[in-house]
């Protein structure tokens, strides 16, 4: 299963400046983000049928470089929803490029 999202987010804000002179403030983004997962079924063993979810998140920024990527794995026994034996979550966030102030 997969899915993609793009978004894009601006505003636009009036203020008073140096010397108390009008100014806007204005600033404009625009972002991907996509995700995906796939189901592994394993062999059932003792009358459980363990199930095995692989997959992760990437999210971008455009105008201020950053990426950041969310793996995901998971291993469940559909039939004892409780059991969840693994889950582990990993992020990591890069920066490139400079940073800047708005």
């Amino acid at each position: 299963m997969g899915e993609y999202d793009r978004s894009s987010l601006s505003s636009s804000i009036n203020y008073l400046g140096l010397f108390l002179s009008p100014a806007v403030s204005y600033y404009r983004e625009n972002a991907h983000t996509a995700t995906s997962t796939i189901d592994i079924a394993l062999p059932g063993y003792a009358g459980l049928t363990p199930k095995l979810t692989a997959g992760g998140s990437l999210f971008h920024l455009l105008r201020h470089p950053a990426l950041a990527l969310l793996p995901a794995i998971d291993a469940a026994f559909p039939s004892a929803p409780e059991a969840r034996i693994l889950e582990h979550r990993v992020e990591v966030l890069r920066l490139t490029g400079s940073s800047s102030t708005v």
